[in-house]
């Protein structure tokens, strides 16, 4: 609390600000400069505040087990893992291939300090509405860079997808072109083979016919 004086506005202002007529209602000099520290960071404790404070932790701590169990077939993308697609089986400059670089995700990466109940480096003080401003301030920025990462790892999923696509519709393709070169139509082969048949049987007649004429030819001559 500062109380001061002058011969004008500019003049009372600072002598208030420095307490310079405190004596003279029964305060201090120096309360003038404890308002103002209080003023910045007040010493009340709000019991709602602190009931949050452990919740906004548990939540934190969430981010960074979400991240670990973030896993498949043992790559980790939201670990800094390293993923490679490889879309044919060419070696060298002919290999296609997709390489993704995931990215270390946690609470402290995001800029997400822990909350508490006092004012200390690298928390945020619950108590404190400047520090409850950097909070969300954090927050957004946090939600910036997730949407910066959901949209990179997007990105490469529609990549493997369309792969994807274009290799199934190609296996389908030579799938079915090597299907119609061994395929064959049941009636079209019936057919040929019962005139297989038909003159294999009349082949066997006319030799067995043959063969009567020549023993009768010799019996004539007998």
């Amino acid at each position: 609390f500062g109380f001061g004086s002058g011969t004008d506005d500019a003049t009372a202002l600072t002598s208030a600000a420095a307490g310079g007529d405190n004596t003279a209602i029964g305060f201090a000099a120096a309360d003038a400069v404890v308002a103002t520290s209080s003023l910045t960071s007040s010493n009340i404790t709000s019991a709602v505040r602190s009931n949050l404070i452990q919740q906004f932790n548990d939540l934190r701590d969430q981010i960074d087990q979400l991240a670990k169990d973030s896993s498949f077939n043992g790559i980790n993308l939201l670990q800094g893992d390293r993923l490679s697609i490889t879309f044919n089986e060419k070696t060298g400059t002919n290999q296609t291939k997709l390489d993704i670089q995931g990215s270390t995700l946690s609470a402290d990466n995001l800029g997400i300090s822990q909350a508490t109940n006092t004012q200390l480096a690298g928390f945020f003080n619950f108590q404190n509405d400047a520090d409850l401003d950097k909070a969300t301030a954090a927050l957004t920025g946090s939600l910036t860079s997730l949407k910066s990462l959901s949209s990179t790892l997007g990105s490469n999923l529609s990549v493997a997808q369309t792969r994807q696509d274009f290799t199934k519709e190609l296996s389908n393709v030579l799938t079915q072109g090597a299907d119609n070169l061994v395929a064959a139509d049941s009636n079209a082969e019936g057919a040929s083979l019962l005139a297989l048949n038909t003159r294999q049987q009349l082949s066997q007649t006319a030799l067995s016919l043959a063969n009567q004429a020549d023993q009768g030819v010799l019996r004539l001559f007998g």
